[in-house]
C-alpha cells in the first residue's frame, strides 16, 4: 500500500529516474525505483517501456541501467547486455562458491560483472578486482573489504578497467583463495583467446596467483575468435556455463575441463 502519495507526472518522473541512473551509474531495480518514487510496480514498468523505446536506458531481468550516450561506454554497455541472462545465471553459479572468509579476485569482463553482483550475502569475503564496472556495484555491499588493483584507467577494449605494468606488479604481489576469469573466445581444440595482447598477459598472471580457477563463460564464446591465447581449458580447476554448446564440442571439452553447465530458468531471475 501506497502512503503519502503524491502526483507526479510522468515526463517529470521518467526525468528523475535518469537522473538518479546517470548520477549513480549501477543496475536499478523495479522496486528500488517504486519506493523511492512512491508508485506501484507497474508504473515503474511502464516507464521503463517508455525510457527504453526512447533508447535512455537498457532494460535488464530486474530493472535497468542508464544508457550513456559517450561512444565509448555505450560499447560498453552493448557488451554488457548481449547474452545477459546467460551471464546473470553463470554469475549467480559462481557466486555459491565463496565462501566466509576467502580472498578472491574478479577480473574484468561483463560476465565477471553478474558475479559481483551476487556476492552481498555471501558473508565477510576480501574482493581484489581491476575492474571498474565491478567495483561499482561492489562497493554497494557491506560485507566486502575492496580493494582496486592499481594501473592505468582503460576504456578502449570494450571494458572500463585498470591494466598495464602497475596492475601485473600488484598481481604478482598476491594470493587468491578463488581467482574469476573471463575469454572472449575458446577455440575447438579448449583454447582461451582474447583481443588484446596485454590483457591475455594480464589473466595469465592472474591464473599464476589464484589457488582456484575459475572460467566464467557462456556459450557464445564458442563461436567467437580471438588472437591471443592465454589459458588452455586444463588450466582451469572449473568452467562455468550456461547449456547451449554444441554436442560434438562439448565432449571434447569435457575430457579437458570439469564443467557446470547452469540451465536457465525463466521463473528464477536472480
Amino acid at each position: 500500500m501506497l502512503n503519502n502519495l503524491i502526483i507526479v507526472k510522468p515526463n517529470e518522473r521518467r526525468k528523475r529516474i535518469l537522473r538518479w541512473l546517470e548520477v549513480i551509474d549501477r543496475e536499478w531495480y523495479v522496486e528500488e525505483l517504486a519506493e523511492k518514487l512512491n508508485v506501484s510496480h507497474q508504473t515503474i514498468r511502464r516507464d521503463l517501456v517508455s525510457l527504453k523505446a526512447a533508447d535512455s536506458i537498457i532494460r535488464t531481468l530486474g530493472g535497468c541501467i542508464f544508457n550513456n550516450r559517450d561512444i565509448i561506454k555505450t560499447t560498453y554497455y552493448k557488451v554488457s547486455e548481449l547474452n545477459f541472462t546467460h551471464k546473470r545465471f553463470i554469475g549467480m553459479e559462481a557466486s555459491k562458491l565463496i565462501q566466509p572468509g576467502n580472498v578472491i579476485l574478479i577480473a574484468d569482463g561483463s560476465t565477471n560483472y553478474h558475479l559481483a553482483s551476487q556476492l552481498g550475502n555471501c558473508g565477510h569475503v576480501v574482493v581484489y578486482t581491476n575492474s571498474i564496472s565491478a567495483s561499482t556495484v561492489l562497493g554497494r555491499f557491506s560485507n566486502i573489504d575492496l580493494y582496486l588493483l592499481g594501473g592505468r584507467f582503460d576504456i578502449n577494449n570494450e571494458m572500463i578497467f585498470l591494466r598495464g605494468n602497475m596492475t601485473e606488479q600488484m598481481l604478482m604481489k598476491l594470493d587468491f583463495d578463488f581467482v574469476f576469469v573471463s575469454t572472449d573466445a575458446i577455440d575447438e581444440n579448449g583454447t582461451c583467446q582474447l583481443r588484446s595482447e596485454d590483457i591475455a598477459r594480464t589473466n595469465q598472471i592472474i591464473l599464476e596467483r589464484g589457488k582456484q580457477k575459475i572460467l566464467l563463460a557462456d556459450p557464445s564464446k564458442t563461436k567467437a575468435t580471438g588472437n591471443f591465447p592465454f589459458a588452455k581449458l586444463s588450466d582451469f580447476d572449473l568452467w562455468i556455463t550456461t547449456v547451449g554448446i554444441e554436442e560434438k564440442l562439448m565432449q571434447g571439452f569435457m575430457e579437458q575441463a570439469s564443467i557446470k553447465e547452469v540451465s536457465i530458468n525463466p521463473y528464477n531471475n536472480p
